[in-house]
């Protein structure tokens, strides 16, 4: 039945009596109500299981805060309230369950049977191996067997007076990185610890640890021992050492090797005995095939070979692993003989070297080894200095100097040359003569006929005095080229036969200069500059002549690029001779005049290819209103505002004045219109002030038969003006009238510079 509900009665219904327990069951629905007691209760209930489905709850409590449920698989007994879950026996807690664990009240016993791999499990898992505060502790009173107060299958158990744990035996199973090891804390928890394990050995070892007599024995088949470092200050007694791989270090004193027979190091397949110092590998013994090396490792670390001399301490010989191994000999040498003292080698019989090279001559000099002699070709002699050969003496005896054995200028004279010096394969080449500080240095060209003078034909003198070099010829100097002849120098002069007079000259810079020695426009003369710049200077008459014969045409042209841009000629048209200045940059070309403010050039004045003259520079101006100006007062003069530019040339206008920027004559114009015009008023005055002049307009407005709707007035002037002069137009209305009078918008102010 749906909507069911039992409920207990407080009083009694029906004939039930005063002892009875009472429940009604109603069915809302069906609007039925049934009644019975708590022993008829009792008998349907005792007779009869209750089954509950999957997650199915038994709910308890006003709040449902305990419930029991079978969820498919497990059974479920959860306090979903803020409580905690209890068993009680006595009305006592034994086992409370909270959200922070279990709660044990009392001992816990059972009985373990079996053996140990049989026996029953308890599991204590540790939530936080790595924190001592979370470590589970197990707690067993002790027993009178031995304070055995943990045993485990008999053949493990703890003594807790003493701290220990015993055993027959323990296996450990692993490897380092499974956990298999036994580990030791030091006294600083979880600072430093000390762990065994074993690695996986070749076949099964025994470790014996030291008995009463202080032995360590190592049994097995190889006996091994392997230490990261092993210190024994009492010292170390064997009979045989086998180290693989490891170091005997000292931290202290010294080592010594002491035997009665041989000291042996072998180290097989051309194994090596290396040295060090303070971990530093420095050098080895090793035999190489059927080789023995000595072995400098430190990259250009020497090998010296020191000894005792008479007490002293010497270096006998260095050689340098930085220089492939050259050898440095503290004293004399000698091969095949003994040293003699005073050289340093000493050879007996020939010595035989390569034919060596310009850059690599056989017979050097200590630190110059590109500079020395060697064997150019058989029988042949070169000597070269810094790598380049300077002479070479052949088979003939001929001598070459700077010809890098190229003789070919042999066959100058036909017969060939004894002394060749230079050849075309070199850079340079030279004599040189030198005498003292004040002396003078020669060469002449002579011949065998006439008098000892006479035959001194020809010289090149230099002077060391003067540092004057003389070129003398007794005819004709001449300097001949296949193409340019070069001077280089400071200052050359061209002197009269005597060297009494100047001509010209040029100078250090490359100015070119006639009747003058400075190059300068403040002295008479002519100059021609490296840059193109040419000056004449003449203190009275023409200063350049440009003089062309019989026919007219160009007498002077301008170019640029190559191309002609411009001319000035001659022309003579019905017999009179006139002068042409023509642009002729192109066809229809222009010609212009340009200014200079002393910071730029302003285009002045462009005469174009039609012949029309325009002045871009020139000032004028043109300016009208933007409204009308209205009620113009009487008795007052108005200045008349003109707010537009049409156009305003040179930007002179401003503030509804003109400002002259040069002095000159400017042509003035006005056109007024008003609007308006009272009769009443006696008149009307137009002005056109200036700086220096007020121009006066006057007409009469009562001559009129009406007041007038508009009127103008037009008119103009040339004023006389000098810079920064000003004009502007004025208007003043005298007495008489209403004051209403307007100036309409399109009264109009113009000027322009005349001349």
């Amino acid at each position: 039945m749906a909507d069911k509900k039992i409920s207990e009665l407080d009083s009694q219904t029906g004939a039930q009596t005063a002892d009875d327990d009472v429940f009604v069951i109603a069915d809302v629905s069906a609007n039925v109500t049934k009644k019975i007691t708590l022993s008829e209760l009792d008998n349907a209930l005792a007779a009869r299981d209750f089954n509950f489905g999957d997650n199915t709850k038994l709910l308890m409590g006003d709040s449902n805060d305990l419930e029991i449920f079978h969820n498919a698989s497990d059974s479920i007994i959860n306090d979903a309230g803020t409580g905690s879950l209890k068993l009680q026996t006595g009305g006592s807690t034994k086992l409370e369950v909270t959200s922070g664990g279990v709660t044990v009240t009392g001992s816990v016993t059972g009985s373990l049977t079996g053996n140990a791999d049989t026996a029953t499990q308890v599991f204590v898992t540790d939530p936080d191996p790595d924190t001592d505060a979370n470590h589970f502790i197990l707690g067993v009173a002790s027993t009178s067997s031995g304070n055995k107060a943990v045993v485990l299958d008999g053949g493990v158990y703890f003594n807790p007076s003493l701290n220990r744990l015993y055993s027959n035996s323990i296996f450990i199973s692993g490897s380092p990185t499974s956990n298999g090891f036994v580990g030791f804390e030091g006294a600083t928890s979880d600072s430093f610890e000390t762990f065994l394990y074993a690695n996986d050995p070749t076949a099964d070892r025994a470790i014996y640890l030291p008995d009463a007599s202080g032995t360590l024995t190592v049994t097995g088949a190889s006996q091994n021992v392997s230490f990261g470092t092993l210190t024994a200050d009492g010292g170390i007694s064997v009979d045989n050492i086998t180290i693989d791989g490891t170091e005997i270090d000292l931290s202290s004193g010294d080592l010594t090797l002491d035997v009665a027979g041989d000291i042996i190091l072998d180290a097989e397949d051309n194994g090596k005995v290396q040295l060090h110092d303070g971990g530093t590998y420095y050098g080895l013994l090793r035999r190489d095939n059927n080789d023995f090396q000595l072995y400098s490792i430190v990259q250009d670390g020497d090998m010296v070979f020191r000894g005792n001399d008479g007490g002293s301490n010497v270096t006998a010989l260095t050689l340098d692993m930085s220089a492939a191994g050259a050898a440095t000999f503290n004293d004399a040498v000698g091969i095949g003989m003994a040293p003699d003292s005073a050289v340093k080698l000493s050879v007996s019989g020939a010595v035989g070297p390569t034919n060596g090279s310009a850059g690599s001559p056989t017979h050097t000099f200590y630190g110059d080894p590109d500079t020395g002699m060697f064997r150019a070709a058989a029988n042949t002699l070169a000597f070269s200095t810094g790598g380049t050969e300077r002479m070479r003496i052949k088979s003939t005896g001929d001598a070459g100097i700077g010809t890098g054995g190229d003789f070919t200028y042999d066959d100058i004279t036909g017969s060939g040359a004894g002394l060749v010096i230079g050849s075309s394969s070199v850079s340079s080449a030279g004599i040189a003569i030198r005498t003292g500080t004040s002396g003078t240095s020669r060469i002449y060209f002579a011949d065998n006929s006439g008098s000892a003078d006479a035959r001194k034909a020809g010289s090149i003198e230099f002077d060391h005095s003067t540092d004057d070099m003389t070129i003398q010829a007794e005819d004709d100097l001449r300097l001949y080229a296949k193409e340019d002849v070069v001077m280089r120098g400071g200052t050359y002069t061209f002197d009269n036969a005597d060297g009494s007079s100047e001509y010209a000259r040029i100078d250090s810079s490359g100015n070119v200069l006639v009747g003058t020695t400075s190059n300068n426009s403040a002295n008479a003369g002519h100059g021609f500059q490296p840059d193109g710049f040419v000056y004449h200077t003449r203190d009275g008459g023409a200063m350049l002549r440009l003089n062309r014969l019989t026919s007219d045409g160009d007498i002077q042209q301008f170019q640029k690029d190559g191309n002609t841009i411009g001319t000035i000629g001659s022309n003579t048209t019905s017999g009179q001779s006139l002068l042409d200045i023509a642009s002729e940059a192109d066809a229809a070309s222009n010609m212009r005049f340009l200014t200079s403010s002393g910071s730029s050039l302003s285009e002045a004045m462009r005469i174009d290819s039609n012949g029309a003259v325009t002045k871009p520079l020139q000032p004028a101006f043109q300016v009208t209103k933007n409204a009308h100006q209205s009620n113009l007062a009487v008795n007052t003069n108005h200045t008349i505002t003109f707010e537009t530019e049409i156009f305003d040339q040179n930007g002179d206008f401003a503030s509804n004045t003109f400002t002259a920027p040069v002095t000159g004559r400017y042509q003035l114009s006005f056109h007024i219109y008003l609007d308006n015009v009272d009769t009443a008023t006696s008149y009307y005055e137009v002005q056109l002030v200036t700086s220096n002049t007020t121009y006066f307009f006057p007409f009469s407005a009562n001559s009129l038969s009406q007041d007038a709707t508009f009127w103008h007035v037009s008119s103009s002037i040339l004023a006389d003006m000098d810079a920064s002069d000003t004009a502007l137009m004025k208007i003043t209305l005298s007495s008489g009238g209403t004051a209403q009078t307007d100036i309409n918008q399109v009264s109009r102010f113009t000027g322009f510079l005349a001349c």
